[in-house]
């Protein structure tokens, strides 16, 4: 009589499956919002459950009792056979339900017990709101990518301009990081009257957001293009949205463009020490002092080396270029590309010191009559332990001879016909 109690296997196997993925269930989605350690290491453990047990308990379920069925019970009786198989395809039926269930609604599960998140200012956080956040967004990064996915995403932002006033027509493209792929279009937003623009109905774990309007630059501080982070209390662009406190945008009007000359040549600056001179309103570049020329030097400093360059030599040759006029004026690192300050020139202003093979330095400069431009040196110069291609010096200077220190840049209104400029004479 071994069919008997063989017969109410896949009964008992049944209950197992419903106590185990009952046990899952409980682990992937549970509420507990307490420390690293608890509850919130349920996903990791449920989800090792259900990959590791799941398919243990279905083979025993398909395979070891069926085969234990045949060899005991040569002859079971139907009933015990139709019970059997009842049991049997409504286990196999149980897992495919709980899986499928898993699969399709475990971001909705998550999502629709998330509590109220806070910006979290302490790392580790320290008030109960902040403790409530940083374990819910622990169980959620647990539970891996696609869940992490569906986060939801709301932004809040208000554009504004130099004087704090709202600015309307800003117009804020912004695309999430999400497992959906990318269409190739451009989400757009435009602010409103009131400056303020709303970003919803969207989810995923960062949203990069870009900011502008033809006429306007962002002030430096201003978040034009930034990327915010939905999952990770730990990064400092980390962001809850707050319509109480959106993301102010701040912009500065720029002045109408103005005639100036534009021009683009080459320096002749040949070894350590040496000096050019030139003429912002002609281009013209040489070797001689005339009046309302600037000069440029250039000289090879010897700098201590990296460690990595320590056993070819103790020192590694930087460049250096400095500015200055004859008779007043004088040069400044810029932080404005649309307009020259007023003031904080250096009568001789000396660049940060560049690497031989990628020379880069960008001044503003006020001559001594008191016009305005700005002046661009960019090139390779050769050392002689180092082996890359040398490349001239090149300039590109712009410069407005009004005395408005505006530098915006219009080629319709250029004063000069041609771009380059003429070539040095070396005397």
């Amino acid at each position: 009589m071994l069919w008997l109690p063989l017969a109410f296997l896949p009964l008992l196997l049944c209950g197992a499956a419903i106590l185990f993925f009952g046990l899952v269930v409980l682990l992937l989605f549970g509420s507990s919002a307490s420390s690293p350690g608890g509850w919130v290491n349920g996903p990791m453990v449920g989800g090792f459950l259900l990959m590791a047990l799941g398919p243990f308990l279905l083979v025993i379920g398909c395979v070891a009792i069926p085969i234990l069925v045949l060899l005991l019970c040569r002859r079971p009786p139907a009933t015990t056979l139709r019970l059997w198989s009842l049991s049997l395809l409504n286990c196999v039926l149980l897992y495919l339900a709980v899986g499928y269930v898993l699969k399709t609604s475990r971001g909705k599960v998550y999502f629709n017990s998330m509590p109220k998140l806070v910006k979290i200012t302490h790392v580790p956080p320290q008030t109960p709101e902040e403790k409530q956040t940083a374990a819910w967004l622990n169980r959620l990064k647990l539970a891996g990518l696609d869940v992490q996915f569906h986060m939801p995403i709301d932004f809040y932002g208000r554009a504004v301009d130099q004087e704090g006033k709202p600015l309307p027509g800003v117009q804020i493209k912004y695309t999430p990081t999400n497992a959906e792929p990318s269409t190739g279009e451009d989400r757009v937003v435009v602010s409103g009257a009131d400056g303020n623009f709303h970003i919803g109905n969207l989810h995923g774990i960062n949203l990069g957001v870009m900011a502008f309007k033809a006429g306007y630059i962002p002030f430096s501080n201003s978040p034009a293009m930034s990327m915010y982070n939905y999952v990770d209390y730990t990064r400092p662009d980390f962001y809850v949205a707050d319509p109480d406190n959106p993301v102010i945008f701040q912009f500065k009007k720029l002045a109408p463009a103005e005639p100036m000359y534009s021009w683009m040549g080459y320096l002749p600056l040949m070894g350590s020490g040496a000096v050019s001179y030139l003429d912002p309103q002609t281009g013209q570049a040489s070797t001689i002092a005339s009046d309302g020329t600037m000069a440029i030097s250039m000289k090879l400093v010897d700098t201590p080396a990296q460690p990595s360059d320590s056993t070819h030599s103790r020192f590694t040759p930087m460049v250096q270029l400095t500015f200055w006029f004859q008779n007043g004026g004088g040069f400044m690192n810029p932080t404005d590309s649309y307009a020259a300050p007023e003031t904080g020139y250096q009568g001789t202003y000396t660049a940060p010191l560049e690497p031989p093979q990628r020379v880069e330095t960008w001044v503003v400069f006020k001559t001594p009559t008191g016009r305005y431009g700005s002046l661009r040196v960019s090139g390779s110069v050769k050392t002689p332990d180092r082996d890359f291609p040398e490349q001239p010096l090149l300039f590109i200077i712009d410069y407005n001879p009004s005395g408005s220190r505006v530098l915006i840049q219009n080629a319709s209104l250029r004063i000069n016909s041609k771009t380059r400029a003429p070539d040095p004479v070396e005397n």
